[in-house]
């Protein structure tokens, strides 16, 4: 309802009255012309936006953050009444870019169909399967306006990006200082594991010469790869530790932080892998190779808040999956006493583990247990905050040696 509206509730009431207590034709005349004055454009309008259909289609199907995407949506007037004032708000373009976007004004003649195409940059990762727009109707004297959601399924994904980190040390039992894994140090070369095609990228010393010229095409000795090299990342999103996140910040320093970690691993041929909840069951993925990287952006796109158990209290049932020995690094937002006794069951059953705790504190969300962090560091098990707002690249690099 307009502020226009409330000039006629005056004269309507005054008509209302007079022709009560008076009567005559003309307060009633004057009464139904005031009526119908409202009535008429409050029907129309109400109409004409019931009948309204929208489609929505995208150009591109799957991009990463910081990449052009564009969306093309199409409203149709399906009745024979104008529209003289129509405003559309994109809503998922405003979602996919996090940025607010100014409505589009329109009018729409009897069975019109007015299109427009919105181009932004993608800022929210996730999978968008609905696209939404949200119009608003209001007849020519401004006296209504009514609002109307429509909907029109779709398909887009868009990305994480990838921190490109130039220092990950990874720890060895079976080496000297941090494992630098770039020629594969981790790999046991008195163990094959099983002969596969070349990959570009492989050296050329792993080939199998003998296997090569009976198949005809190139092939190398896969090696059997260490425990202790290994790389397990365990990802909180245990819902009741998230009820405080601001705009799923937390949750998109998490996936920085293990994006980061497993684009290094893969880089260098590190066996890495990526274990998280979905509601009460543990879902996980592996990789060792730069082309196993869209697996992990497909899943880590789709991360959230849906656990419902701590994935660090619930790895014991995946013990048999992860090697003796290798590293596990824990990504929270938070650091309590149960995550500490958990740290130290790890530590005990043979396992090298660093904890990653992600903090908001323009939000004020900081849930680090001072005395577990002193009593972690004190039995040599890494703990490291970051905080949203820190360069994420240089908080872990610094982390892990790198001035």
């Amino acid at each position: 309802m307009n502020r226009r509206l409330w000039v006629f509730i005056p004269a309507f009431l005054v008509l209302l009255i007079f022709a009560i207590l008076v009567g005559g034709k003309v307060p009633y005349f004057l009464l139904y012309i005031t009526v119908f004055t409202i009535l008429i454009p409050f029907i129309a309008t109400q109409y004409a936006l019931c009948r309204i259909t929208a489609e929505i289609s995208v150009m591109r199907t799957e991009c990463s953050i910081g990449d052009e995407a564009s969306l093309q949506y199409s409203i149709k007037n399906n009745t024979l009444l104008n529209i003289p004032f129509l405003k559309i708000y994109d809503e998922t373009s405003r979602v996919i870019s996090g940025k607010e976007l100014l409505p589009i004004s329109a009018s729409l003649k009897s069975k019109e169909t007015f299109t427009h195409r919105t181009n932004f940059i993608a800022s929210k990762r996730g999978y968008y399967s609905l696209g939404k727009i949200l119009v608003e109707s209001s007849d020519v004297f401004g006296l209504f306006s009514f609002k109307r959601e429509l909907n029109w399924p779709i398909s887009i994904v868009v990305y994480p990006e990838i921190p490109n980190l130039s220092s990950f040390h990874i720890r060895a039992g079976r080496e000297l200082g941090d494992l630098l894994t770039i020629d594969r140090l981790h790999q046991d070369k008195s163990r094959i594991s099983s002969p596969r095609e070349y990959r570009i990228g492989d050296s050329f010393k792993t080939i199998h010469w003998k296997l090569s010229a009976t198949r005809d095409k190139m092939i190398v000795k896969e090696f059997e790869h260490r425990g202790d090299a290994d790389v397990s990342i365990l990802l909180e999103n245990c819902k009741s530790d998230f009820y405080d996140d601001t705009d799923r910040r937390l949750e998109d320093l998490q996936v920085s932080i293990a994006l980061g970690i497993i684009n290094y691993c893969l880089l260098n041929n590190v066996s890495v892998s990526l274990f998280t909840m979905e509601a009460d069951s543990i879902t996980g993925l592996s990789g060792a190779h730069l082309n196993d990287i869209l697996s992990f952006l497909k899943l880590l796109a789709g991360f959230s808040p849906i656990g419902s158990k701590n994935i660090s209290q619930e790895i014991s049932t995946y013990s048999p999956d992860i090697r003796a020995g290798s590293n596990i690094i824990i990504v929270t937002p938070i650091l309590n006493l149960s995550l500490g006794r958990r740290a130290l069951d790890l530590v005990s059953e043979g396992f090298r583990l660093t904890i990653y705790v992600v903090t908001d504190r323009q939000n004020e969300f900081v849930k680090i247990d001072d005395t577990i962090e002193s009593k972690l560091l004190h039995d040599g098990i890494p703990v490291i905050s970051i905080d949203y707002s820190s360069s994420l690249e240089k908080r872990l690099e610094a982390a892990h040696g790198k001035s």
